[in-house]
């Protein structure tokens, strides 16, 4: 069983088209709140902080917060657009991958800046946005809570292929060139 099959059953994969390999202009202003927020993340504990309240929406919890930062990233994302932001927030990064696909997102083969990564992890998934792809074979993702406390969010270099790897979903509309 493949890694999307597994995050969805087959017949609601939405399958990518040679038209759609554009980045979603959501995804891409997502992606410039994430690049803001670079050097941001835990303080005064492990998963804790005032930018962690700011990316959960006001809770104060001990809870992981990379999907909570996407989350907010997209949120963010969509007010500088001027639209209500589509995609329900999630605090698990599977979960906020199915929110993306529900609200029409796709999974991607190739992916582009402003696009999402799914990876497992020991005890469940973790998420990142794509920022840049790097020849050959590999991508920068941004990311939050990935290490040790203090976990702040950073860049990361990936290559295609880790066996932690998912899959990648683009934001729902606002391609560029939509109107």
């Amino acid at each position: 069983m493949s890694a999307m099959t597994r995050l969805l059953p087959l017949r609601l994969i939405p399958r990518e088209s040679p038209a759609m390999n554009n980045s979603s202009r959501l995804g891409l202003a997502a992606l410039a709140v994430a690049i803001a927020n670079i050097g941001h993340g835990e303080l005064g504990g492990n998963n804790h902080g005032p930018d962690l309240v700011r990316y959960r929406g006001g809770i104060d919890d001990a809870d992981p917060w990379c999907a909570d930062f996407l989350s907010y990233c997209l949120e963010q994302g969509a007010a500088k657009l001027d639209r209500p932001c589509p995609v329900k927030r999630s605090r698990g990064a599977k979960r906020l991958v199915r929110h993306v696909l529900g609200a029409g997102g796709i999974l991607v083969m190739t992916p582009a800046p402003g696009d999402l990564v799914l990876m497992s992890r020991p005890g469940g998934h973790h998420v990142g946005i794509v920022w840049t792809l790097r020849a050959p074979g590999e991508f920068i993702s941004i990311e939050g809570n990935v290490v040790r406390y203090p976990s702040r969010v950073r860049d990361y270099r990936h290559e295609f292929g880790e066996p932690h790897f998912v899959c990648f979903t683009r934001p729902p509309w606002f391609r560029l060139g939509d109107s």
